[in-house]
Formats: structure tokens, sequence, C-alpha cells
């Protein structure tokens, strides 16, 4: 008899989740597991935090509904998941493939511990349409152009969205009633606890899907002619750590809105929501085949830059205290809410490189700290386009003047 654990991270949810659906389908027992990385989680945005663990504490009821039953450990990771391991017999440890340096080193030490435990590591493609490989150029290379990129892989997004759906049965172990479970951490015990006093985006699979849903209905379909629109509160899905985090299928986003993009009265928002969805793509496709863009400048020449050293304006820009409005209102409202426009990401990045001249990783740092859509693949390639060190970039004379995008995209301030 088979018996696997399911390792859910950048999967939280159970609807169209492929990691759980191929342990169900593979194994005669399944152990859901969320392991509350200690060490992942002491470097993570409080914001992250908050949204985690109201993902996590919403899975604990779907599993309980769903028949089984989702088990919670705290701690260092391959200590935890060894003690699970040796409870229930497991043989096989499913996991959805992550991508940024610090989880794939995590991931290379737990496959190597699970191996000297005859236990097999089992790694699924599940936050990506297109995994690292399998998206490249005629002449085998990677895209670094996102237009060429999107052409390619657009006609192949039905295909690869058309994904089993979790079964029902969740073929939970006999004894999974008894496996040791503990509780999610007070938050207010780590170190960086400030989060953000009216954070906006709230975590677990049931919001994320009325967001999807009232999107579908009222935005979508606009969503060209609004999407920059700063005060427009349906402009945007705002489903960004939902995808970071997989409370809801990036393969469902993609699948549903591919089909709206055929009908008439939608197809302009809807082709247009699918490419902004295929810049994401396009960014972990980056990430996967130039792991060195997360410490470096993807056009090696830039990295020679002398970046300002100003300590004064990079507390006013981080604080919203410039004196340029629409600069000042984005930023505190990062810091308030936990979330930030696109539009005014881009014109806060590029006041930060072009007009005080410090450098991006700064600014993708401080970013990183306060999103609750923080993902390295995004956050990086935003950053490098607007400092135009990026691959696909904005030409390094292209300034963003921030009086004129706010008169073009919040007239009425």
């Amino acid at each position: 008899m088979s018996i696997s654990i399911v390792w859910l991270r950048r999967n939280l949810r159970l609807d169209e989740n492929n990691v759980l659906a191929r342990a169900v389908h593979e194994s005669d027992q399944v152990v859901p597991l969320y392991l509350w990385d200690s060490v992942l989680s002491a470097n993570q945005s409080p914001n992250q935090l908050g949204f985690i663990s109201e993902s996590v504490a919403e899975l604990i009821t779907a599993f309980e509904k769903a028949g089984s039953r989702l088990v919670i450990r705290n701690g260092n990771v391959n200590d935890e998941l060894t003690k699970l391991i040796k409870e229930t017999g497991a043989t096989e440890v499913y996991i959805d493939r992550n991508y940024e340096s610090h989880e794939i080193k995590r991931d290379r030490d737990c496959k190597k511990i699970l191996a000297e435990l005859g236990v097999a590591f089992v790694e699924i493609k599940e936050n990506v349409l297109f995994d690292s490989g399998e998206v490249k150029t005629k002449e085998g290379k990677p895209y670094t152009v996102f237009t060429p990129f999107k052409k390619s892989v657009w006609e192949r997004i039905a295909a690869e969205s058309a994904e089993t759906i979790c079964p029902n049965n969740l073929k939970p172990t006999k004894n999974i009633a008894s496996l040791e479970t503990h509780t999610l951490p007070d938050l207010s015990s780590f170190e960086q606890s400030t989060f953000s006093p009216k954070r906006m985006q709230i975590g677990g699979s049931i919001e994320a899907q009325k967001s999807w849903g009232s999107f579908k209905e009222l935005g979508i379909k606009n969503y060209k002619a609004n999407r920059d629109g700063l005060a427009l509160s349906g402009g945007t899905s705002k489903l960004s750590p939902h995808l970071r985090f997989g409370t809801i299928s990036i393969r469902k986003l993609a699948r549903e809105a591919l089909l709206l993009s055929q009908d008439v009265d939608y197809s302009e928002g809807a082709n247009t929501y699918l490419s902004e969805l295929l810049w994401r793509e396009f960014y972990y496709n980056i990430l996967m085949s130039f792991p060195e863009v997360e410490y470096s400048a993807f056009q090696k020449k830039y990295d020679g830059i002398r970046w300002q050293q100003n300590d004064i304006f990079l507390e006013a820009w981080k604080s919203g205290k410039t004196g340029v409005p629409i600069i000042d209102a984005a930023m505190r409202e990062l810091i308030e809410t936990g979330w930030m426009h696109n539009r005014a990401r881009m014109i806060v990045a590029s006041f930060l490189t072009k007009d005080l001249l410090i450098s991006w990783q700064e600014g993708e740092l401080h970013f990183m700290r306060w999103l609750t859509d923080g993902d390295i693949a995004q956050n990086n390639g935003g950053w490098q386009w607007s400092a135009s060190t990026g691959t696909d970039a904005q030409p390094y004379y292209r300034i963003f003047n921030p009086y004129l995008q706010a008169k073009r995209f919040d007239p009425d301030g």
C-alpha cells in the first residue's frame, strides 16, 4: 500500500490542484501537509504571512469538509518532513515546483535527505503555464523578448490549461486523525511584525473565486480601457497575491480569459488581460533561464552603474514624503494596504531610478518588504524593466514624468 505526503506551498487550494490530483491518482493513501517554514517565514513580508495564515486556516476547513485533514507542522522543514515520513510510512512526497533561488536550495536539500530515506521527491508544474525548457526559440534558446514569447505560447494555452481537477475522494490515511498537528504561529511574535493596517487582499480560495467572478462580470470587458486608471476600484482583478500563493489556478484564469476573448463583446478586454498573464509567464521564464537576475542586472553592462547613495532621498521615497503627490500617494498606499497599482509601480520605480538615481535593487527590496503579492520573478522583472537594466525593458532615455502620469491616469487626484 503506497502512502504519499502532499506538501502544499504555492498551491493553497483544493480546486484544480494538480499536485494533489496526481498524488490521489497514484497513491493508495494521501497525507496533506502545510509546513510553516521557519527560515523562509523569518524573511517574508508580514503582509504575506497574514495572507498565508488566512489561506491555510481556510484550507483546514476545506480538507475537513472533503473528508480528510490538513496536517500543520512548524519549524525546520527537513526535520518536520522526516518526522512525518516516519510517522506515516510515506514513500513519496509530492510538491509544486518552485523557482526562486532559496526555494530551489531548500528543495535540493530535501530531495537529498529523502533519497537517503528511500523516499521519492515528486516535483510537479503547478504555478506556471509553461515550465523551464518548454518554451524555446527556433534556435533552442529561451525567449528574451516578450512579443515573440507571447506569439509562441498563445495558441498553446488551451491545451496547457486543460488539467485534471482534483477528485473529491482525497484518500486520507487511516491514522490521519491521530497525527500530530500544530497551530499556526502567532504572527505578532515575528521580528518583522509590522503589517499594513488596511491590508487590501485577504487570503483563501473563497476570496479568490469571489474576486475572479466579480472581475469577469464587471471588469474584464473594459479592462483595456480601465486598467491604467489609478483610482478605479474595478479596473484590475487584484488577483496577484492569489496567484502568488496558489489560492486560484493560473490555468483557470488563462483558460477562462481565452474563452472570453472569443466573445466579440469581451474580446478586447480579455485579450489584454490574457496578455498581462503572459507577462507573468515571461518573467518566470526569464528567472528559470537566467537565475542570476535575482542578484544582478539582466543586461550585464548595467551592473557597472554608479548609483547615488542618498539615504535622505531614499527614506523620503519609501515613506511617501518626496513632495510629488502621485509618488507619495502610491508609496503611502503600499504601506497602508500592502498593494500598489501596476501603473503606479512603474511611476514610482522610474522616479527612484531615473530622477533620484538610486538603485533599482533598493526599490525591489522595499517592495518585497510590503507587497502582499511580492514575487521575485514579477518584482524583479518589473523593477529591471523600469530601470532599463532588464530584458525587453523600456529604453534608458524613457523617463516617466510623474505630473503627466498623474494627469493622464488620476486626473482628479
